[in-house]
């Protein structure tokens, strides 16, 4: 979904951005697609999940799955961020 590799690359030859320029730029725009997709999917129920009356249930979005992975991704990040 994101775009974060090709979008630094291509802000510095078709604009021509300095590296941190466009490094701020892509982190931007990457983070406000996000929110955005959160805003959309974040009540939406999941298509396969149904209750015992065949309604949809359960929600698109797994936050508990979330709630596991987001440290580690943070952990890896800061990591990868302190180690050259």
């Amino acid at each position: 979904m994101s775009g974060g590799g090709t979008l630094v690359p291509l802000m510095r030859l078709s604009y021509k951005f300095s590296a941190s320029d466009a490094l701020f730029i892509s982190n931007i725009s990457l983070a406000t697609v996000a929110l955005l997709c959160f805003i959309v999917n974040f009540r939406k129920k999941h298509p396969k999940k149904k209750d015992l009356d065949g309604k949809p249930a359960g929600l698109l979005i797994d936050y508990n799955l979330a709630i596991v992975m987001l440290p580690m991704g943070v952990i890896g990040s800061a990591t990868g961020a302190i180690i050259p």
